[in-house]
This record gives C-alpha cells, sequence and structure tokens, in this order.
C-alpha cells in the first residue's frame, strides 16, 4: 500500500484524531480556568478570614497593654508611696499587684520593680531575692544615656527569656519609674506567660486550620496559638516576604512558605498601634484548596481519561510514521558517515580517539587513515603508548608525552615528538588532545590529532640561527671593542717588556716575567670571548643537560655586555650562591637571556643615562600546578629594567610573531617569539608584566635538573679587570 492511499483510506480516522485532540486541549483549559478560579475564590475567603483573626488578636494584645500599662501605673505610685515613707499604702499596692497575678489576668506572671541600680527591689513571686537584672535589655532600654537624660517613656517588649526571680520563660513588658523630682528610679516589668498568651490566641480562631502568631519588630516570635514551647524565640526567615512588610512598617496580605512549618501559608499582618509588635493569623495553603481536592480529582481524571484515549490513537500513528522516518534518518548518517570519511582521508594530518583508565593506562581506539602515511605503520601496529615510545627519539617539550595523562585531568594539551619511521626516516609529528568524556569509573576518553611539522620546525630553525646571527651582528661593534681592549693592552705590555729589558738587561727579568703573566692572563680572556662567540653561533645546541644559571647568566652578560656599557647601561646580578643547576641547552638559555637584554637596552635609551638599569636575579619559587595539583618546585629568573614599562594594550601580543612596537627597519617582531618558543622546547615558561616600581620585568621558569635547597647568598656582581689590566692600561 502506497502512502498516498494509506492516507485516503483512514483520513476519517486522522480527522477523528485531530477533533479528539482540539476537544481534550479546549476541554483541559476550561478545566483550568475552573480551578484556577475555584483556588482564588478559596484563597480570597481564606484572607478575609485570617485578616480578621488577626483583627481580633489586635484587639486581644491591646487590651493585655492596657492592663499592663495600669500595672506599671501601679508601680509608678508605689514609689510615689515609697518616698514618702507611707509602708501602708505600698503594702496595699503590692496587695492588689499580686491578686492580678494570683487570677492570671491577661497572661500577668509576675509584677516586679527593679531599682536603679539594676537590682529587683520588690516582685509579686514570694520568696524572691534582690537579684541583678542590669545586665538584661529589658533595663538597659530605659538607663539614662551618658549625659544622665532620662530615656522616653516607651513600652519595651523583650525577647522570651528565662526569668530570674520567677524561674519561667516569660516576655518582659517594662516602662521606667521616674522619681517626684523626674530622675530615673528604676524600671516597672510586667511578666507575661506566652504560653498563656497562646492559649488565648488559639481561643480567637475561626477555623482550626489557622494560627495566629505575635512578632517584635525584630520579628522574633513572642506568642503562638501552637506549638508555643518549641516556637517563641524563633525568627522568620531573611527572604520572608512578611519579615519585608514587617520592617517597612506596613501591614498587608502576603503568600509565603512558613518559617517554621515550612509550608505555603496565606499570612494577614497587623501591626499593634504604638508599640512595636506585629500579629499575623495565616491559614495552611493546603487546608484552603482541600475543599476544592475532590473537584480537582474528578476533573483530572476525567480530563487523562479522555487524554489517553486521544494520545493512544496518536501515538499508534506516530509509532508507524517513526519507522518509516527512521529509515530515511539511517539512510543520512550512512551519506554522513561516508563524508566524514572522506574528509578525514583529506586531512593533512591524522585525527585519533583514545581512552585513559583510571589507573592512566592509555589505549588508542581508533585513527584516521591517514595515520599510516604519517608513521609508515598500519593502525594496529600503535595500539597504546609503548608503540610510540619504541619509536620515539625526542620529545618537545621534554615532558610532552605525560600531555595524553594531563589532558584528562586539565584540558587540552599538545606536543611534539620526534618519530622513526621504519624505512629509518625521521619525521617531526605535532600532537594535539584534549578531553572528550569523562566516566563515572575514571575512565576518559580522549580526541586528538597529528600532524607532520618536520618542515616548520625545519623553518623554525634556521630562524633561531638567523637571529643568532643577527644578535651577533648587532654586538659586533661592542665585541670588536671587547677584543681590542686586551689585546691593545698586550701589544702595549709586550713593547714595555721590550724596552725595559734593551735598558736594564738582566735587572729587568723580574718585571718582564710579570707582564708576561699579564698578557697571558689578556690572551686567556679574550680566548674565552672567541671560543663563546663560536659556540654561540653554533647551529646545534645539544640535548637537554643540567645547566648551572650563573654560568648562563655570566656567558650572556659577556656577549652582551659591550652593547650595554655603549648604552651606558648598569647591569646587576642577584645570584645567590648554592643555585641547583636547571634543566635546558645552555647556548639556547644564552639567546633567550641576550635577546631579553639588547631589548631592555632598547627600551632604557629613551631615559637619561644615569636612569638605565637591568637587574637580573634567580631564586626558586613555587608554581601552581596547572589544574589545581600540587605546587612545583620552578627556578625563577627575573630581567627587571627601569625604563619605561610596556603599555598594557601591547602585553597580550607581546609574544606574537612578527609583532614589534619598533620603529619600521629597526625590529622583525621574532625576537620574543623565538624567546617562548626555545623555552617551551626547555620546558619552562617564560611570561612579561610591568615591575611594581616601574620598567618592564620578564620571567623565565625553568625546571630544576634535580632537587637541591638553595642556600641564600650574597649579591653577585660583574668581576672587575684583572690587576694587570688595569697597570698596562695606565702606563705611557
Amino acid at each position: 500500500m502506497t502512502p498516498g492511499s494509506w492516507l485516503r483510506a483512514r483520513r476519517g480516522l486522522l480527522l477523528g484524531l485531530g477533533l479528539a485532540l482540539l476537544l481534550t486541549g479546549a476541554a483541559h483549559l476550561a478545566v483550568e480556568a475552573f480551578l484556577d478560579h475555584e483556588r482564588r475564590q478559596a484563597e480570597a475567603a481564606a484572607f478575609v478570614e485570617a485578616g480578621r483573626d488577626a483583627q481580633a488578636a489586635r484587639l486581644t494584645l491591646l487590651r493585655t497593654l492596657d492592663a499592663v500599662d495600669t500595672l506599671v501605673q501601679l508601680m509608678r505610685e508605689r514609689q510615689v508611696l515609697a518616698e514618702r515613707g507611707n509602708k501602708e499604702g505600698m503594702a496595699g499596692l503590692e496587695a492588689l499587684a499580686r491578686n492580678v497575678v494570683a487570677r492570671r489576668a491577661f497572661g500577668v506572671l509576675q509584677v516586679a520593680m527593679i531599682g536603679p541600680d539594676g537590682r529587683v527591689t520588690w516582685s509579686s513571686v514570694a520568696g524572691w531575692t534582690p537579684v541583678d537584672l542590669s545586665d538584661r535589655p529589658h533595663f538597659r532600654a530605659h538607663r539614662p544615656g551618658p549625659d544622665g537624660a532620662a530615656p522616653a517613656d516607651a513600652l519595651f517588649v523583650s525577647e522570651p527569656v528565662l526569668g530570674r526571680v520567677s524561674g519561667t520563660v516569660t516576655v518582659q513588658a517594662t516602662r521606667p519609674v521616674p522619681t517626684t523630682t523626674g530622675q530615673f528610679g528604676g524600671v516597672a516589668v510586667i511578666s507575661l506567660d506566652p504560653v498563656d498568651l497562646a492559649r488565648l490566641l488559639r481561643e480567637l480562631l475561626s477555623d482550626e486550620n489557622g494560627v495566629i502568631s505575635v512578632f517584635r519588630a525584630d520579628s522574633t516570635l513572642l506568642s503562638r496559638s501552637h506549638d508555643p514551647a518549641t516556637s517563641i524565640g524563633r525568627r522568620l526567615k531573611p527572604d520572608s516576604p512578611t519579615l519585608r512588610l514587617i520592617r517597612a512598617g506596613q501591614e498587608g496580605d502576603v503568600r509565603t512558605n512558613g518559617s517554621i512549618a515550612g509550608r505555603e501559608i496565606l499570612v494577614a499582618l497587623r501591626r499593634v498601634p504604638d508599640t512595636v509588635l506585629y500579629v499575623t493569623a495565616h491559614i495552611d495553603v493546603i487546608a484552603v484548596q482541600a475543599a476544592t481536592r475532590q473537584v480537582t480529582t474528578l476533573l483530572r481524571a476525567g480530563e487523562v481519561a479522555f487524554a489517553l484515549l486521544a494520545f493512544g490513537a496518536i501515538g499508534l500513528h506516530h509509532q508507524r510514521r517513526q519507522r518509516r522516518r527512521d529509515q530515511v534518518e539511517l539512510a543520512a548518517v550512512e551519506e554522513v558517515r561516508r563524508e566524514t570519511a572522506m574528509v578525514l582521508e583529506g586531512l593533512p594530518g591524522a585525527a585519533y580517539r583514545a581512552e585513559l583508565d583510571a589507573q592512566d593506562r592509555f589505549r588508542f581506539l581508533y585513527g584516521s587513515p591517514t595515520i599510516t602515511e604519517l608513521t609508515g605503520m598500519r593502525r594496529s601496529e600503535l595500539a597504546g603508548v609503548a608503540d610510540w615510545q619504541a619509536r620515539c627519539e625526542a620529545v618537545d617539550p621534554p615532558q610532552g608525552l605525560q600531555a595524553l595523562v594531563a589532558a584528562a585531568r586539565h584540558g587540552p594539551q599538545s606536543f611534539d615528538m620526534l618519530f622513526r619511521r621504519p624505512d629509518g626516516a625521521r619525521r617531526w609529528l605535532r600532537t594535539s588532545v584534549q578531553p572528550l568524556r569523562r566516566h563515572a569509573d575514571g575512565r576518559c576518553e580522549l580526541v586528538g590529532f597529528t600532524s607532520d611539522v618536520t618542515e616548520h620546525r625545519e623553518a623554525l630553525s634556521a630562524m633561531v640561527n638567523s637571529a643568532k646571527l643577527a644578535t651577533l651582528g648587532e654586538m659586533a661593534t661592542g665585541l670588536a671593542h671587547e677584543l681590542n681592549q686586551p689585546v691593545s693592552i698586550m701589544a702595549l705590555a709586550a713593547e714595555n717588556t721590550a724596552r725595559g729589558l734593551r735598558r736594564h738587561g738582566g735587572a729587568a727579568i723580574p718585571d718582564a716575567l710579570l707582564r708576561m703573566d699579564r698578557i697571558g692572563a689578556l690572551a686567556q680572556r679574550a680566548k674565552a670571548i672567541i671560543d663563546h662567540l663560536r659556540a654561540f653561533g653554533r647551529t646545534d645546541p645539544g640535548p637537554l643537560e643540567a645547566v648551572a644559571v650563573e654560568e648562563a647568566v655570566a656567558g650572556a652578560a659577556m656577549l652582551a655586555g659591550a652593547a650595554l656599557r655603549e648604552a651606558e647601561v648598569t647591569l646587576v646580578l642577584d645570584l645567590p650562591a648554592g643555585l641547583p643547576p636547571v634543566r635546558g641547552q645552555l647556548l639556547l638559555l644564552e639567546q633567550v637571556l641576550i635577546n631579553l637584554l639588547l631589548n631592555a637596552r632598547d627600551a632604557l635609551l629613551e631615559i637619561p643615562p644615569a636612569a638605565r638599569r637591568i637587574a637580573v636575579s634567580a631564586r626558586l619559587v613555587d608554581q601552581a600546578a596547572p589544574g589545581g595539583g600540587p605546587a612545583e618546585r620552578r627556578m625563577a629568573v627575573t630581567i627587571a629594567d627601569s625604563g619605561p614599562g610596556i603599555p598594557p594594550a601591547v602585553l597580550p601580543r607581546l609574544f606574537e610573531p612578527f609583532f614589534t612596537t619598533k620603529p619600521t627597519g629597526q625590529g622583525t617582531g621574532l625576537g620574543l617569539s623565538l624567546c617562548h618558543g626555545i623555552m617551551r622546547s626547555l620546558g619552562g615558561m617564560i611570561g612579561a608584566a610591568n615591575g611594581p616600581a616601574g620598567g618592564a620585568e620578564f620571567r623565565l621558569l625553568l625546571q630544576p635538573a634535580a632537587a637541591a635547597p638553595a642556600s641564600p647568598g650574597a649579591l653577585v656582581s660583574a668581576p672587575p679587570l684583572p690587576g694587570a689590566l688595569a697597570a698596562d692600561a695606565a702606563e705611557p
């Protein structure tokens, strides 16, 4: 049956399903609208009911506070009688206060008087003692200020506290009691029982699902109609809408999550006038919606039943269509696979996929066909790291093969390897690898790309050698002067020796021997300069080895020293004694240092000669490992100048090839780029910044050849000329 005939045969069924879907949607919208209307009506009625409960609670609190004010006035009259010495009148007032407490009227648990020194002077509690309450907030709130001025006659309501006289958790309502002369005479304390107040609040509820609470302005709960013993003293959550209204000094109705029960509630908040008290009445949303729950259940069940019938038919139809779509998609996937294979075969390198297990065992899973062209080996012969290591003669940077493991932990990695093909040819292969997917069992899938960079590295090597020759050419004049000085002094010393022998004969032999020693020392100096120039000009710097930082710095200072002196630049070396050797190549490290010294010299030409200074220092530092691993010990060599510094806009591009800030014709833009490449090949790093005191600061980080403690040493400066040199230069 063709698709067209199938549709024609079932057109009526499809139209019926479409109509059923429309009816299902319409029924759902109608049910939702009806239920939403019912919920809103129920919530509106609940807010009205909660508002009535809150108003009733406010009136009850006002009556209680009126009784508190009456008892406070009783204590103030007692104070007047006490000052007049009327003990009979005092006894009558005290008996009246005890009678109120005995009847537990308005929840009053105690009436007491605190003297101006903070000690209790009278209490309605039998057997009271003059305890010290000067540290309690309800006393400090009324204590006169430093200027002796009496505080305002305001009602203070404390947090629930354990009474030191009554021995019961109470809420203290207090006012100051003045003397007949207007001085501070103490504090009248009316202790209210929060549990008794909770009983009064519970009697006001119009719905058994409601709760009434009393709060201070700082959101402390003073009493609650339900579970007062476990809830008093708690505070509202900081993000509570009720707390925001209290802080704003407002009343209102809000919907929020209860700070105590943790369920959604409808809250009516009312403020008790002229006090710091608020009352709330709330009803649980679940209880409000209980009335509509049965209707909701029935409507939902009908809606689901209708939807099941409609969508069941649609699902059957969709399953049949999906089967046809899958067939089309499979054909498309096969086409994509063929296209991908063609792309992989045409790449100028080989793509691969690998896996690293929890024990850091590396296994290749897939390699594109071009892997055979690169390596001369079949994919099955390169299944593991050992197969690659067997033919790997060199790695750049030295820890490059560890990048396969590091990629699973720290992200993308890259390294070069010198690979020996089965036919004996050696090719430099660059491998980039990055994590693709990490599994819960510790496995990590990796993807990477390997390409032949032999020609690129040969070109880079040629650039390095060209840079050496350019550096030598730039230093030629200074080096010529550096060689000419000892040669001239040797000639002068020889001439003086010959003249002395002719004039004085054998008597001049001791002086002649001394001058011959000087000539030998100068010849050795000239030979050292020439040998260093020959070594610096070699095209093959040799393998990585242990290199003394002091030797590399001294060599660079020897070759660049003349150029620095010609530019009137002061070179200061700060190399502590006992520095451990680093892993590297002496000539390459010297080339980096020379480039940085000459760059610093060029920057210093912009400032007066007296301020031109370059400082080279070396220290062992702890370098944070990538990905948050443990810190690693590194040798930091810093080259800092006193020049104008590096513009912030230039810093991000400083090590880009062919980028230079020098005028046209004065720089190729390759010096710092080559320094970056050399440091990478040595397994180190180079960075640049502006120093805290100004000037540019370049930092080289190198790996120590072996762990060795560094001992502090004295400042190392450039060695002075030998004494013979100075003596011969002074002779006529």
